[in-house]
């Protein structure tokens, strides 16, 4: 008997749901919160949200949305803010000792790969909001990449800070990456290598953002290193287009 109230239960609720859309066929904003509301699907949220980037929907009815996709989005159900790619960004910078090289690491203070040693970097900075599609315009990858730099590690190396040519190691996604990975969401990442002047100067360094540590490492002792994400492979492929053995 229980089953059986169950099931008219349901059957109930779908024919409201499907009354209601009908109702409001003609006002996008109405059958979005129909459809967040009551049907509670993912895709509507994130539909509603691209409609709020495009200026489809009433004014007074984007911050409901906006909550909604506050509370699914960088939440433990779903760690990632955006759907579709995540792009973010990671730099090899190596600093000339006697006849071989330092590498610039940082320890992770946060999960995933919570005290891990990694290469500094982080999430490319977007005008997008939080839910809707990463979109491209606020920061280029080199810049986010720079800047990463410095919200890590504080380096401070002036003018030639601006001036370093980065080289593109390539781009990573994938291939159980990061931990985070899922098929709604997912992380991309730009890599980018550089090697320091020899007589470069005030290359001390201090950790910082979400980093607990930031350290010149022996580059011998890295590559042996099981650095977090794909970073062992990032490294080795860096050193492939720096020429550095």
């Amino acid at each position: 008997m229980k089953k059986r109230k169950r099931k008219d239960s349901e059957t109930a609720r779908l024919a409201r749901e499907k009354r209601a859309m009908r109702r409001y066929a003609g006002s996008p904003a109405l059958a979005f919160r129909v459809r967040v509301h009551q049907a509670g699907l993912r895709e509507s949220l994130n539909e509603a949200v691209e409609g709020i980037t495009r200026g489809q929907l009433v004014e007074d009815w984007a911050g409901e949305v906006a909550k909604l996709a506050a509370k699914y989005w960088g939440s433990r159900k779903q760690p990632y803010w955006r759907p579709g790619k995540n792009p973010t960004v990671d730099i090899v910078i190596l600093r000339p000792k006697g006849r071989t090289y330092d590498v610039l690491l940082v320890k992770r203070k946060n999960p995933p790969n919570k005290g891990s040693w990694a290469l500094p970097g982080g999430f490319h900075d977007t005008n997008a909001p939080k839910g809707a599609r990463w979109k491209a315009g606020k920061e280029t990858a080199k810049q986010a990449a720079l800047r990463e730099l410095r919200e890590e590690t504080h380096l401070k190396l002036g003018a030639l800070l601006k001036s370093l040519k980065l080289k593109l190691v390539g781009k990573y996604e994938g291939g159980g990456r990061d931990k985070r990975d899922n098929k709604e969401s997912w992380s991309t990442t730009t890599a980018f290598a550089v090697v320091l002047p020899a007589n470069a100067k005030n290359t001390d360094v201090k950790a910082g953002d979400d980093a607990a540590e930031a350290k010149w490492t022996p580059l011998r002792v890295a590559k042996r290193r099981r650095l977090a994400f794909d970073h062992g492979k990032i490294l080795r492929d860096a050193l492939k287009v720096l020429n550095v053995v």
